[in-house]
């Protein structure tokens, strides 16, 4: 049970870093989707956008319902709008991501190792 504990906390301690070092990148998400959907209910604020924002990180994209296809209010720049979103899922929801999967991987096969010559 201590190995486990001990590659938890290690895999922890990697993905907090990891997180720090593309916080600038999420936070850039978030005021972009805050500008561009400004009239939109989740991203009317810079903390709503924060938060539908680490949603979407775990692939809730909300894409229809209240992105694009809300029919209450039109959408200003939808151009840069569905590039702004499309670069999203690219740079967080499929490199990120794959980026963290990985560091896990390499941080517990590194256990692995360290705890059997222990």
């Amino acid at each position: 049970l201590g190995v486990y504990i001990q590659m938890f906390t290690i895999v922890l301690k990697h993905f907090a870093k990891f997180f720090v070092a593309y916080a600038c990148l999420i936070v850039a998400f978030v005021l972009s989707f805050c500008i561009l959907f400004h009239n939109k209910a989740p991203y009317r604020t810079p903390w709503e956008g924060l938060v539908s924002t680490l949603v979407m990180l775990t692939g809730e994209y909300e894409y229809k319902d209240v992105i694009f296809y809300d029919q209450d209010s039109a959408m200003e720049f939808p151009g840069t709008s569905h590039v702004i979103f499309i670069l999203f899922l690219f740079i967080v929801s499929i490199v990120m991501m794959s980026l963290l999967v990985g560091l896990a991987v390499s941080d517990i096969h590194a256990l692995h190792k360290t705890a059997r010559l222990e």
